[in-house]
């Protein structure tokens, strides 16, 4: 399956002194329809690449679960705690209908979970 075509424009810019070619700048303009068809392109080139991998199915399901955990963000508790200012704290959400979990990791080797 081949790549669709990207195009290189002849740009070079000279920045203090040095020639700096910049032949993809074009795709920098979010909003020109030449940069959105591409991208369109380039999006479904991967997704027939991606639909042929066995695993594929497995992988989106993965992720949409992944997807649906909510992180709500730092404890809204006014004053830190010792515990509190010795590890990475945060809450997060299961699922939509879990409720809130509140988590924390003591330097980078522990995890603990409250429910």
């Amino acid at each position: 399956m081949p790549y669709p075509h990207t195009r290189r424009d002849d740009l070079v810019e000279n920045l203090h002194g040095t020639q700096v070619a910049d032949p993809y700048r074009w795709l920098e303009d979010a909003d020109d329809p030449a940069a959105t068809a591409w991208v369109a392109e380039q999006q479904a080139h991967a997704e027939a690449a991606l639909s042929e991998l066995p695993a594929r199915a497995w992988f989106t399901e993965l992720m949409g679960r992944i997807e649906a955990v909510t992180l709500v963000g730092l404890t809204p508790w006014g004053e830190m705690t010792s515990l509190q200012r010795s590890c990475d704290l945060y809450t997060w959400q299961t699922g939509p209908d879990d409720g809130t979990t509140l988590g924390w990791t003591p330097g980078d080797k522990a995890k603990a979970l409250l429910s």
